[in-house]
């Protein structure tokens, strides 16, 4: 499966998971995930937290992205 190209903007700057889950519908589940930071560098996710009292998922910076890895 080919991922879908595109870029999509979450409402007033938050995202929820049915957004999230919105965005990835037809997405290949191997694609990889990375966050951008404001110099257009990108990181991995190291990890997620699910925070029960705030109703809340944090995900973690991970290493540095490899351009090998993909």
């Amino acid at each position: 499966m080919k991922t879908q190209m595109g870029y999509k903007k979450s409402k007033h700057g938050i995202m929820t998971v049915k957004q999230l889950l919105e965005f990835l519908e037809g997405q290949d589940p191997d694609t990889q995930i990375v966050i951008a930071d404001k110099d257009s560098w990108f990181d991995n996710i190291g990890g997620v937290q699910f925070m029960e009292e705030d109703s809340a998922i944090t995900f973690e910076i991970g290493v540095p992205v490899d351009t090998r890895q993909f």
